[in-house]
């Protein structure tokens, strides 16, 4: 365990593709994710990260319900111009697109370069580095299942964190 910042600085320094799709801890990509993902990128113009919506699960797999965030995000972004959408994003992470179903360009990434090594959400550095170049886009299509529960590594590091000022 290298934490966050290292591996994925690791799994983008191999990556050689345009677009990398990340996977995140036990939640599972439908079949078409990447398929998805990697189509609806390219007709909307290579935007600099892309996601997908999510159904969570327990950590027995059982359905729990869709997740809101795709669509609430995907409204937010549509209603807001790049500068208000910086702003929204600096006073609440709610903006963020979970990386578990995100996607995000290898040119945006080498514009930016390495994540600093105290970064511990890569989701929140990478949509802001998106937002600052060719922006967001948000596919509503659940393609993840979400295991979601208290043993979750989130849940377990960080409950007390999630979605405050100081986070």
């Amino acid at each position: 365990n290298k934490g966050v910042a290292t591996n994925i600085n690791s799994a983008m320094a191999l990556a050689a593709g345009e677009l990398v799709v990340f996977a995140a801890g036990d939640d599972c990509s439908l079949p078409h994710r990447v398929e998805t993902l990697s189509s609806e990128w390219v007709r909307l113009g290579k935007p600099s990260g892309i996601a997908s919506g999510l159904k969570n699960i327990d950590e027995h797999g059982k359905p729990l319900g869709p997740s809101e965030w795709a669509s609430a995000l995907k409204r937010t972004l549509a209603s807001n111009s790049r500068e208000s959408m910086l702003r929204l994003f600096v006073q609440s992470p709610e903006h963020t697109m979970p990386g578990c179903a995100a996607a995000w360009s290898k040119e945006t990434w080498n514009k930016f370069g390495k994540l600093m090594e105290t970064v511990v959400n890569e989701d929140s550095a990478l949509t802001f580095r998106s937002l600052l170049d060719r922006g967001l886009y948000v596919i509503e299509e659940p393609l993840v299942l979400y295991r979601t529960h208290a043993g979750n590594i989130w849940n377990v590091t960080a409950p007390t964190t999630r979605f405050t000022p100081a986070y």
